[in-house]
């Protein structure tokens, strides 16, 4: 498989997917679609799909202290602005912007995680 460098704030689809699953099992054996996990129960295997699945990604956001929020902007129009929130209120860190929330926040994830820039197989791409 051939990696392509690409940074973060760009990721959508399959390769945002892609990235979130690398940034949550760091040790996993992956393929452009599917993870491998190897526990002490056996083998267990499942589809890369969290950026388009609130029941995935909603526990990775409340965890890790993720919270999108509505954005309009005069140049883009609307899109979601997320960031790992303090508890201060204030912006937090790893600030990413996407057209959903779960874009923007899983975007965040990834950043946090593996920096503002990842390495995506080029098929997803």
């Amino acid at each position: 498989m051939n990696y392509i460098s690409t940074f973060t704030n760009s990721l959508t689809g399959a390769a945002l997917d892609y990235a979130v699953c690398r940034a949550q099992y760091p040790k996993a054996v992956m393929s452009t679609t599917h993870v491998w996990l190897f526990t002490s129960n056996g083998e267990d295997n499942f589809l890369i799909e969290r950026s388009t699945d609130w029941a995935i990604a909603g526990p990775i956001m409340d965890c890790e202290n993720i919270w999108p929020k509505p954005h309009i902007s005069p140049r883009d129009g609307k899109h979601f602005y997320a960031c790992k929130w303090n508890g201060a209120g204030d912006v937090g860190s790893f600030p990413s912007i996407g057209k959903t929330p779960l874009i923007a926040a899983m975007r965040c994830y990834v950043n946090s995680k593996l920096g503002a820039t990842v390495d995506i197989p080029e098929e997803l791409l």
